[in-house]
């Protein structure tokens, strides 16, 4: 039961430890490929991107989600869900978005044109994208879960694994 890319029959996860059940994901997470990356309901790097300047200027302008949400005919829910990169806007929307907020919709993809940062993203030091996605946000539930010396272990093997992964300078 290591890390490979091998497929495992599924367990009930009563019967396992909890230790492994969160170590299985973990190792999941650290070996998906383009593909699973694409078929995994990921947030994908413009929606991040294009939910975070959302946020940013309203927080600049003094708006609350629900002060935008109004402006725009939507829930503060669903403005969350913009921010996050989780629900992707609409070109209405987003047109509605940028004149509430007075700003032109180019205004949005600023800084958004380096085409590995499209393809990858949760490369190395994004950690923003990651923490917004439904598999980080998960794993951090998870890891909160567990007890300090668990956690310790936990991000020992993390540390090994990405040690591993590194080329040898």
């Amino acid at each position: 039961m290591g890390c490979g890319r091998q497929k495992e029959p599924e367990q009930n996860p009563q019967k396992r430890g909890v230790g492994l059940v969160i170590l299985q994901r973990v190792c999941k997470f650290l070996f998906m490929t383009d593909e699973d990356v694409k078929t995994a309901n990921m947030p994908h790097a413009t929606d991040l991107h294009v939910g975070d300047v959302v946020r940013k200027r309203r927080k600049e302008l003094k708006f609350s989600q629900a002060e935008l949400a109004k402006a725009v005919g939507l829930t503060f829910q669903q403005i969350q869900k913009y921010e996050r990169g989780s629900n992707r806007i609409s070109a209405s929307k987003l047109y509605e978005i940028a004149h509430f907020l007075n700003i032109p919709i180019a205004y949005f993809f600023d800084g958004l044109s380096a085409e590995e940062e499209i393809r990858a993203p949760f490369k190395e030091g994004n950690t923003d994208a990651f923490l917004a996605s439904i598999e980080g946000q998960s794993l951090a539930n998870a890891f909160v879960k567990l007890t300090p010396a668990k956690r310790k272990g936990v991000m020992a093997l993390v540390r090994a694994i990405v040690a591993d992964e590194r080329p040898p300078s």
